[in-house]
């Protein structure tokens, strides 16, 4: 019986031991389990943050987007402004073109008129001094044929 005893007490004793090993490890893994239980919220934590963060960088991207829609068609816009004014330019173009084309014939004109108008000036100069030559030769002749007829009529009245 004292070995029965024996034996018991020595069951009981492992069992004891057993239990404050048991009782140890579960305030371990109780005590673990908290340090998990704030890992856990921290990792909730930063896992709404990076949500909240990504929701604000997924509107950031929209409203990026809407605004490179907006510039491009800014763009497309400004692109058919130009193509317009290059039209305009070219018609501009045409138009000085023929304007220069036109007042190169008309200085051309004005200097052939102004060569024309010396040429006549120079002619008309030339039949004024003919005129006042001819006045004068016909006053001459006016007035020899006046003195031969005063003398003739003084040499019939004598």
């Amino acid at each position: 019986m004292r070995t029965l005893i024996d034996a018991s007490t020595a069951e009981r004793d492992q069992v004891t031991a057993a239990r404050e090993r048991l009782s140890e490890r579960l305030v371990d893994v109780e005590r673990e389990l908290a340090e998990a239980e704030i890992a856990k919220r921290d990792i909730d934590d930063q896992m709404a943050a990076l949500s909240e963060r990504l929701g604000t960088t997924q509107s950031e991207r929209d409203g990026l987007a809407q605004a490179k829609a907006g510039l491009e068609a800014s763009i497309a816009g400004l692109q058919t402004e130009m193509a317009q004014e290059s039209v305009r330019q070219e018609e501009l173009n045409n138009r000085v073109a023929t304007l220069d084309d036109a007042l190169s014939k008309a200085i051309d004109t004005n200097t052939e008129l102004d060569e024309q108008r010396d040429y006549l000036e120079r002619r008309v100069g030339g039949l004024e001094q003919r005129l006042v030559d001819l006045r004068d030769a016909g006053q001459s002749v006016i007035g020899r044929l006046s003195e031969q007829t005063q003398l003739s009529l003084d040499m019939i009245e004598k």
